[in-house]
């Protein structure tokens, strides 16, 4: 199942409550884990991990990871003209009821021009701080179970069918961000588990599984060929053509994923979660970014 933790089922789901109250108890927190993202902010795994536990763990005694964070919070992540991932420690701020540092992500991003994938990592940090804060929804759905950030299909329909178990309707980021590195499958028993969701949520999933969920296309010139003599690599790889993406309708922070734009290219440095947004579509990513 990958280096992630995975909650497939209501049962699956107490247990992982029950024991996320266990760890704080017994002192064993994510607190390492959170302040090697603040460091790093290059480790996929350990980010998605953190993001996705303190979604969990604020609607449980906030009390106790807020208290076993402080020690973290000592140290803030360094500025950066792009969201990155140690912008999850605002996420955490948020839990324990801190005030907001000076360079908060929607504050020092405000008037800058972000990537897209920074504006995607963007919206689901701001995203997760509502939904901590209105205990609006029990865990994130978007949390790969690949260390290349793609999704299992048959491990989203579970958790789908979860949370339209408990009348929730999952946030609109979180389920845009599950929706686009879900891994095609074409296995019946999952297709149809995915048909049988009764939530609007679940239908759309369903739909995005059944045609195939984002297509590939080409993203290179007309004349790729000729396209990269006497021209920066920046201009010839930079590129996208405008039409619409191909393949079912996304959903808005989908779509601004997708979308061409042309004026951040591989002058910025390319940094592993950019490509783990789209793991099926690591071409995009070079070519949108």
């Amino acid at each position: 199942m990958g280096p992630y933790q995975v909650d497939t089922g209501h049962r699956s789901f107490v247990r992982a409550e029950n024991a996320g109250r266990r760890k704080f108890r017994q002192g064993q927190t994510p607190s390492a884990e959170l302040a090697a993202v603040v460091a790093n902010d290059q480790d996929v795994v350990t980010f998605e991990r953190v993001l996705g536990g303190l979604v969990r763990h604020a609607r449980l005694d906030r009390g106790a990871p807020a208290q076993a964070l402080k020690p973290v919070m000592r140290r803030q992540p360094r500025s950066d003209m792009d969201c990155t991932q140690s912008d999850v420690y605002d996420v955490t701020a948020a839990l324990r009821g801190d005030e907001p540092r000076e360079l908060h992500f929607t504050v020092r991003l405000k008037y800058r021009s972000v990537s897209p994938a920074g504006e995607t990592l963007k919206a689901r940090l701001a995203e997760a701080i509502d939904i901590n804060e209105t205990h609006a929804q029990p865990f994130l759905l978007a949390v790969p179970t690949d260390s290349t950030g793609a999704l299992d299909a048959a491990v989203l329909v579970q958790r789908i069918s979860v949370l339209d178990g408990h009348g929730v309707t999952p946030a609109p980021v979180d389920l845009a961000q599950a929706l686009l590195p879900v891994s095609p499958t074409a296995d019946e028993k999952v297709l149809g588990a995915a048909g049988r969701l009764g939530s609007d949520a679940g239908q759309r999933v369903a739909r995005w599984l059944r045609e195939g969920g984002l297509p590939h296309w080409d993203c290179g010139p007309p004349d790729w060929s000729d396209a990269h003599s006497h021209r920066r690599p920046t201009e010839w790889l930079s590129h996208v053509r405008p039409e619409p993406a191909p393949g079912p309708l996304l959903l808005p922070a989908a779509a601004t994923r997708i979308a061409p734009r042309q004026d951040h290219g591989l002058s910025d440095p390319m940094v592993p979660f950019w490509l783990a947004q789209l793991p099926h579509h690591r071409d995009v990513v070079l070519a949108r970014d």
